[in-house]
This record gives C-alpha cells, sequence and structure tokens, in this order.
C-alpha cells in the first residue's frame, strides 16, 4: 500500500528528490509520483525486494527493501542504511 504525505511549501525542501514538474517513474515494483495541488505536495513511494532497488537513483533517493525489512539511501555511489553503513 502506498501512502501519501502531504508537504506544504514551507517543508518542500524536505523531499530528497524534487524536479520543476510533477513526474511519474516506475522502475520493478519501485514506485515514485509527485503531484502539487495548491500549497501541497504529495510524495508516493515504494519499496520492493533488494533486487528490485532503483538501476539509477537519485543522491539521497530511499527506498524500502522489502529483503533487509528497512530503509535505504543512495548517498550517490552506494545504498546505505540509517547507519550510515553499507546496505
Amino acid at each position: 500500500m502506498i501512502d501519501p504525505l502531504a508537504m506544504d511549501k514551507r517543508r518542500r525542501n524536505f523531499l530528497q528528490r524534487q524536479r520543476a514538474t510533477d513526474e511519474r517513474a516506475e522502475n520493478g515494483t519501485a514506485f515514485w509520483q509527485t503531484q502539487t495541488a495548491g500549497d501541497a505536495r504529495y510524495v508516493q513511494r515504494q519499496g520492493g525486494l533488494t533486487d528490485e532497488r532503483p538501476a539509477e537513483p537519485l543522491a539521497y533517493e530511499m527506498f524500502f527493501d522489502t529483503t533487509l525489512g528497512q530503509p535505504i539511501w543512495w548517498d550517490g555511489s552506494d545504498w546505505v542504511d540509517a547507519t550510515g553503513a553499507s546496505a
């Protein structure tokens, strides 16, 4: 299930992956979508198995790895967990 996260303009910089226009990209079971509605931005992100990680992630992109059972982030060269260790 994909849970939307609403953010107002003051918190927009919280988003690690921003585009000038709304977008939708799919990679296996991974899904990212942003939509702008007035002052709110809605973000959806879904994870998947380790083998289903995005092939070309953007810096600081988050992915919930269901094989590991935890969220991970792309640091620009490697997937890392919340402690900074390689995942």
